[in-house]
């Protein structure tokens, strides 16, 4: 021993052996003078090595933790249509504030896509349009971060199909008459009914024409209104042409709407729920969708225009395109 005070070897030996201290799990390391003391290594880069190994293992824990808690606070919502679309744009009115949000559609071949996703803000309102030429009948909504209290009301908006591909199933019919060669049509609602001050102008044979500079449109805030043709024989038909107004009145199109067919006039099959976006002045689109069955009448139900308070179109057709 070299009786130094701070030689810890020493002060060790100099205490009875019940009271000297267990043996130091680390290896005793050759000291200056022979000594044998019990000393941490510091050479050979070993503490450096330990702490790269531990950063490496916190890294790993941290990317696990946030990992479980994204999926503790991920809730998950299902849609699905009666049948598939090529969805283009979303809204989701309603949804609280600093929810993020993202939107998957199921594949055919069982796999899941993101088409959209951000943070929805307080009182967001409008369309979201993405890119997207796939078709999807069941959609995931994916809400993380915080989870709503209720399950959020969902509006996919379809892509419209190409109008070169729809095939008429009425005719051009201009006559100022709401029966024609066996077509009968005739509207829920119509705006100047009351008054006539403007009837004939807004009258619901003008969308048999073909003329987008004719309309009908309904009185002011209709709630759901509908226009009706009724065919001279029972047809098949898969699709229906939709016109906008012209002019600075095509906010009155159609946003929210779907199609029904009757074999009676009495009972009424819902064929296809359909949204759209925006439409140009004058603008056509053609929606399909699955039918095959034959129905005596078709009938077009407006639910919501694109912001007015009257829903208009100009041109309004029912007939098949190339999809079925």
């Amino acid at each position: 021993m070299c009786g130094s005070y701070y030689c810890e070897a020493c002060w060790n030996n100099s205490l009875p052996r019940a009271q000297q201290p267990p043996p130091h799990p680390m290896q005793p390391l050759p000291v200056p003078g022979g000594r044998q003391g019990v000393m941490p290594n510091y050479g050979g880069g070993g503490f450096a090595a330990r702490d790269q190994d531990l950063e490496r293992r916190l890294e790993e824990m941290s990317r696990q933790l946030e990992a479980l808690r994204v999926f503790l606070s991920t809730q998950e919502f299902m849609y699905e249509l009666s049948y598939p679309i090529v969805p283009v744009a979303l809204e989701i009115p309603g949804m609280e504030d600093g929810v993020e949000y993202v939107l998957q559609g199921l594949g055919r071949d069982g796999m899941w896509t993101r088409l959209f996703g951000q943070v929805h803000r307080r009182n967001e309102i409008g369309l979201h349009q993405f890119a997207n030429h796939a078709e999807f009948r069941t959609f995931r909504l994916m809400c993380m971060s915080r989870v709503p209290m209720q399950k959020p009301v969902l509006k996919v908006y379809q892509a419209s199909d190409d109008p070169r591909s729809f095939q008429r199933g009425i005719p051009v019919l201009t006559a100022p008459s709401p029966v024609q060669d066996g077509y009968e049509i005739s509207s829920s609602t119509q705006f100047g009914a009351t008054d006539f001050s403007d009837f004939s102008a807004h009258t619901c044979y003008n969308v048999l024409d073909d003329n987008v500079k004719t309309q009908f449109a309904s009185v002011a805030n209709p709630g759901t209104s509908w226009l009706q043709v009724k065919l001279p024989r029972p047809r098949a038909f898969n699709a229906v042409e939709i016109g906008a107004r012209g002019g600075s009145s095509f906010d009155q199109a159609p946003r929210d709407f779907h199609i029904e067919a009757s074999c009676d006039l009495v009972h009424w099959t819902k064929l296809a729920p359909l949204s759209t976006g925006p439409w140009r002045a004058g603008e056509r689109r053609v929606f399909s969708f699955a039918n095959q069955q034959e129905f005596l009448a078709y009938r077009l139900v407006i639910s919501r225009s694109q912001g007015s308070q009257y829903h208009a179109i100009s041109v309004l057709n029912f007939g098949n395109t190339a999809r079925i």
